[in-house]
């Protein structure tokens, strides 16, 4: 059943793409947050990945991702 949540998922991100590069305008890209939450995320993400290490849990984790901002 996730297969297939994940098939439409795809097609709903390439259909964005292709409507973001043939029509002009702004696009809505989210916001980095603020350092003090993304050290909180990375934080806990460290902490789920201590206690589920080596289990076999029959789902999966999110991926995270943490951003800077360039000088």
């Amino acid at each position: 059943m996730a297969r297939y949540f994940f098939h439409w998922l795809a097609a709903a991100k390439i259909a964005t793409r292709m409507k973001e590069a043939l029509l002009p305008g702004k696009s809505d890209v989210p916001s980095v947050p603020p350092e003090p939450v993304n050290r909180a995320l990375y934080a806990l993400s460290r902490l789920e990945e201590r206690l589920v290490h080596g289990l076999m849990i029959p789902f999966g984790s999110s991926f995270l991702a943490v951003g800077t901002k360039r000088a």
